[in-house]
């Protein structure tokens, strides 16, 4: 308990991040699953959420225990970027099913499905890519006592 009550708002936010991050990669999965409409390509977008899960664990460990660091900043920036990737991958993949269900094809349930885990996957990885600027003004490190 005393390691959490040593750490700065940053630590907390960007745990936070890596959290929300997990659940982006399992609706992107779950979204490109659906039969029928398969993101191409989805599997770099997995492995960017993978890459963007270990750069947040270590730069929230690395952060927490050297503070303001090039290096530190640095693996955040590129989850940062990675994270804004994966949306504009996943957004690019679904631009065509949201004009045919909002023409023509409004009743395609499966549709729908393929659509709304896509949307929540996006709002994930631009929520993720929030946090982690937030966090990227703010100090690193423990707490001075």
């Amino acid at each position: 308990m005393g390691f959490l009550k040593k750490q700065r708002a940053s630590f907390f936010i960007l745990a936070f991040a890596a959290v929300i991050a997990l659940a982006g990669l399992i609706v992107f999965a779950i979204s490109s699953g659906v039969e029928s409409y398969e993101m191409t390509g989805s599997g770099a977008v997995i492995f960017a959420q993978v890459v963007i899960l270990i750069l947040l664990v270590a730069g929230t460990y690395f952060g927490s225990k050297f503070g303001n660091k090039a290096w530190v900043s640095a693996l955040l920036f590129i989850a940062l970027v990675l994270s804004c990737l994966s949306f504009a991958f996943a957004l690019v993949n679904r631009v065509s099913l949201a004009a045919s269900l909002f023409t023509y094809d409004w009743s395609n349930t499966i549709g729908w499905k393929a659509f709304t885990t896509g949307m929540a996957s996006m709002v994930i990885f631009l929520v993720v890519a929030i946090l982690i600027t937030v966090a990227g003004f703010m100090k690193l490190g423990k707490k001075e006592d």
